[in-house]
């Protein structure tokens, strides 16, 4: 159980936010077309939880759009706008605020996420809907960043999700995962990194040092080995 506050009056959350370095949770939510997606079908993106009560307060809508401008720099990111408004709502209201850079999706037919990761509302008069939070889940589905917003009536620390998204994206682990990653599913960066390393890497906008590059080859052989 976390408190959290309205305007200074106490409230609570049935959980805990899940922790940074552990493997996020599997999900199910509903986009405005009223499809399903679930978290493992986008591994191998940075995707960044956007969680909040609903689009109806100012608040909430405010920090959606600052979110949609986040989205705009950073490449093979997705930001999910999390709510249990329904989908018809949301849709009106990214149609009517031109917002076309994260995706929000609705919890109206899936508890399960609120539990999973501790946002649900259990008192006051926000109580059935998410908490204020965000989380960023890495390429490999680890938590590198959660952020449970105390007052309600406040937005996020943008300034705290940014330096987590930017010392992520320097991370040499983190190159050498996306490379593995791209080398697994790309057979067109296979052939080219095979041909001219060094250009295949600047090529797809991956960015190591001779270091690197030799861990990632190391890798390489592992992994083609397994499949000798």
């Amino acid at each position: 159980m976390t408190i959290i506050t309205l305007k200074g009056t106490p409230m609570h959350t049935l959980g805990t936010l899940p922790a940074v370095g552990t493997q996020a949770t599997d999900f199910t939510v509903t986009k405005v077309d009223l499809s399903e997606i679930k978290l493992k079908n986008y591994l191998g993106k940075k995707i960044i939880l956007n969680i909040f009560p609903s689009l109806d307060t100012s608040t909430c809508a405010t920090a959606m759009l600052r979110f949609n401008k986040i989205a705009t720099q950073y490449k093979n990111t997705l930001i999910l706008c999390v709510s249990a408004d329904l989908p018809f709502a949301q849709q009106r209201f990214c149609a009517a605020q031109h917002i076309e850079n994260v995706v929000p999706v609705s919890v109206f037919r899936h508890p399960k996420f609120a539990e999973s990761y501790g946002v649900l509302i259990t008192d006051g008069p926000l109580a059935g809907l998410l908490s204020r939070a965000v989380i960023i889940i890495d390429e490999i589905g680890n938590i590198i960043y959660a952020e449970q917003v105390m007052e309600i009536s406040e937005e996020p620390q943008y300034d705290n999700i940014l330096d987590t998204l930017a010392a992520h994206d320097a991370s040499p682990v983190r190159q050498t995962m996306m490379m593995l990653e791209e080398w697994k599913r790309n057979d067109a960066f296979r052939v080219a990194f095979r041909k001219n390393p060094n250009a295949a890497i600047k090529q797809y906008g991956f960015h190591c040092s001779t270091e690197e590059l030799a861990e990632f080859e190391a890798m390489v052989r592992c992994e083609t080995s397994q499949h000798e």
